[in-house]
């Protein structure tokens, strides 16, 4: 039992070396573009070292290699790499409370039946771009997809009329705590992607979360 004690906390605090090496690579490449040597010498280590947790990065959609270098005239190339979108994203902490000015300046502006249409015209924007599938099943799992890549953690809960995006946890809560009227921006996106008018039935207290009703759709 000791013995085996003794392996969990190892590899823990292997977990825990790894996660802070990683950590650390990628504020090293998030100050700007970097080869594994330079990011191997500011961090105090080996360039295989430094590829190994380049590799794992790139399979998580942190970092990406971003062209090449010479350093010499001999020699191939090295590659450069830098952040992802996805991971200059999440390093932002400016999105909710910009989004939530942004949308307190329109209400306090704008009267009810001005401010809806806005936000849902908004949301619609958003989901401008994404294709729209044929069938409405796979219609309903793309609009699923956007939310959960938004954050969104959900259950799709489908009965004769309707399917309900039920949501554990809001990823707009910060903004929507502020402002419920935000959640009309997700509405939107739902509604252009599905094609249905998607109602939002959003809980809005302490803790706010999801509640997207999308009715059932006939295929394309």
């Amino acid at each position: 039992m000791t013995e085996r004690r003794g392996r969990t906390a190892g590899g823990t605090r292997r977990a825990e070396g790894a996660a802070r090496t990683r950590g650390a690579v990628v504020a090293c490449v998030g100050r700007g573009r970097a080869t594994v040597e330079e990011i191997a010498e500011e961090l105090e280590l080996t360039p295989n070292a430094v590829r190994f947790h380049l590799g794992a990065l790139e399979r998580d959609g942190i970092v990406r290699r971003d062209g090449a270098v010479r350093t010499g005239s001999v020699g191939k190339p090295r590659d450069v790499y830098a952040l992802t979108e996805v991971a200059e994203e999440r390093r932002s902490n400016a999105y909710a409370p910009v989004l939530a000015a942004v949308v307190d300046e329109v209400s306090a502006r704008l009267d009810e039946g001005e401010l809806a249409p806005l936000l849902a015209s908004a949301g619609a924007a958003l989901a401008s771009g994404v294709d729209r599938p044929a069938r409405a099943s796979d219609r309903v799992r793309r609009a699923v997809s956007l939310l959960q890549e938004l954050g969104a953690v959900l259950d799709v809960v489908r009965t004769r009329d309707a399917v309900l995006l039920r949501g554990h946890g809001c990823p707009l809560a910060s903004v929507v705590s502020r402002q419920p009227a935000a959640c009309l921006v997700i509405a939107g996106m739902l509604s252009e992607i599905t094609g249905a008018p998607v109602r939002q039935e959003c809980d809005h207290g302490a803790r706010p979360s999801c509640r997207f009703l999308i009715p059932r759709l006939k295929t394309a």
